[in-house]
């Protein structure tokens, strides 16, 4: 199995009608194959902008959004629906890396971060702010938009409506993350770990 190469630019927000243009057929992806998509040219110093700003276990959590985000691709992630724009694999994925990797610098407690003038917003409007300062001078507005938007809707809900792929994207596999390691008992709360005691 191989990933297309073009997927639906918009989805349905709403989580059973996404389903319903999904072909989701889990399927073994080594991780070599994911490692394997070339990253955009803002992606190694936007790696280290977000390694600076964000806890080592929020950084953590955003590497894995990506790969999570990757496998959805290869396994069936809406493609060439009718009607519907599509983007190509290496545009979503550059998009796709940049939102994954920056999502959650709003959660920063370093002095950078603290000193925003977006600190006292949510940690998703500040991230997003913040990935906006960053990026602004590297890229058009559609892609920054999209990027940007994603970070302060990754936790956001909606029944009715479209999102973009990316969108889409970053908030199932950081809700899917999230849930996994609620369900072992480990809570991630303002860039901290905390274990449940059994």
């Amino acid at each position: 199995m191989a990933f297309p190469k073009t997927f639906d630019a918009f989805i349905p927000c709403n989580l059973t009608q996404f389903l319903s243009l999904t072909k989701f057929k889990p399927d073994y992806v080594s991780l070599e194959t994911l490692r394997s998509i070339p990253l955009g040219a803002a992606s190694s110093t936007s790696f280290s902008y977000a390694e600076k700003l964000t806890p080592p276990d929020v950084f953590i959590h955003c590497t894995r959004c990506y790969y999570f985000a990757l496998a959805f691709l290869y396994n069936g992630f809406p493609s060439n629906t009718p009607g519907v724009p599509q983007i190509t694999l290496e545009e979503l994925t550059q998009r796709l890396y940049l939102t994954c990797i920056l999502h959650d610098i709003g959660l920063t407690t370093t002095e950078e971060g603290s000193e925003h003038p977006a600190s006292k917003m949510s940690f998703e409007l500040h991230g997003g702010i913040m990935a906006y300062e960053h990026l602004q001078a590297s890229m058009d507005s559609a892609r920054l938009g999209d990027i940007v938007q994603s970070i302060m809707l990754h936790t956001s809900q909606w029944n009715e409506g479209n999102v973009s792929a990316v969108t889409q994207l970053i908030t199932l596999s950081a809700f899917l993350i999230l849930e996994d390691r609620a369900a072992r008992g480990i809570y991630c709360a303002c860039g901290r770990v905390v274990v449940k005691s059994v």
